[in-house]
């Protein structure tokens, strides 16, 4: 990993926070935090040319506009540097075209579906300092002697570990799965002056069981695409294991995203069941992912009342 190179020694996210909380305000020596990341990356076949390369790649850039790295995780690193209206743009210009160059020469494949947005982010910490501060809290956290040793070794989302859950799925058995990872809590109906009343249960994904279980070193918020990638493959492990989470078809509530009506799972959910076997399922869909798949969704819509 990058930290075993000694050439490139960097100070780790503990570093960065306490800077942070020692910078004037508004601040003078650096104005922006810039938070690079690589976390898209198949980093699991990564070979030391790549992390020696990784932290070259961006030590010579802070170096070049007299900026200061740190390690925030595997894949993470942070820049504090001094950004203005003339420079912003040569910066973000720079350090993207050396991120672009080292993925191309390590990770050739992955090129083409690198998602820029993702590669910087830049924070004005004369506007938006507290912010800086809440994400790296929450990155290292208030009390360093509270923390695991293998806290500081935690990596963004990758594709890989969603593979990885379908492979502990099958691994286990739908029934197996369910017990472990699928969660449910009761719906009720409460009315003035009555107390409240059960009406079904709501099915979901445990996520705490996934960070305890397969996801250990993996820091889930703010993954972007792949977060919601996630969330579809888990879509298909709970219609996959309908049968066993409710035996009886009493009804219930499923959260889903409107892509995964269109999956092979939810056909097989359609095709397993009786042709009444949705009349005691409700279906949820975060309101962000129908506006952001209207079109889909209606015809989800229209799927599901057929």
């Amino acid at each position: 990993m990058a930290s075993e190179i000694p050439r490139y020694e960097l100070q780790k996210a503990p570093a960065l926070l306490q800077h942070l909380k020692e910078m004037a305000d508004p601040p003078t020596e650096f104005t922006s935090l810039m938070l690079i990341s690589l976390s898209m990356l198949p980093i699991g076949s990564a070979k030391d040319e790549f992390w020696l390369d990784f932290n070259r790649s961006v030590v010579e850039f802070a170096e070049r506009y007299l900026g200061k790295v740190f390690e925030i995780a595997a894949t993470e690193r942070g820049v504090l540097i001094k950004m203005t209206d003339f420079n912003q743009v040569n910066i973000n210009s720079d350090i993207k075209v050396a991120l672009l160059r080292l993925i191309q020469e390590h990770f050739p494949e992955n090129f083409g579906m690198v998602d820029q947005s993702r590669l910087v982010r830049v924070i004005d910490l004369r506007f938006a300092k507290k912010a800086a501060l809440k994400l790296m809290e929450r990155l290292v956290g208030s009390d360093e002697e509270e923390k695991p040793p293998e806290f500081h070794k935690m990596r963004r989302l990758q594709e890989d570990d969603i593979g990885m859950v379908v492979t502990v799925s099958e691994q286990l058995g739908a029934e197996q799965f369910s017990k472990v990872f699928i969660r449910d809590q009761k719906v009720a109906v409460i009315q003035p002056g009555q107390a409240a009343q059960p009406v079904m249960h709501e099915y979901f994904i445990g996520m705490d069981m996934l960070k305890k279980h397969v996801f250990k070193q993996v820091e889930l918020r703010g993954s972007g695409n792949l977060f919601n990638q996630l969330t579809i493959t888990l879509d298909q492990l709970v219609l996959n294991a309908y049968g066993e989470l409710n035996p009886g078809g009493t009804k219930c509530s499923i959260n889903l995203n409107v892509e995964s009506v269109f999956t092979k799972g939810f056909q097989a959910l359609v095709d397993a069941g009786r042709d009444d076997v949705f009349a005691n399922i409700v279906f949820e869909f975060r309101q962000a992912n129908i506006l952001q798949h209207f079109e889909e969704y209606m015809i989800a819509n229209e799927l599901i009342t057929s």
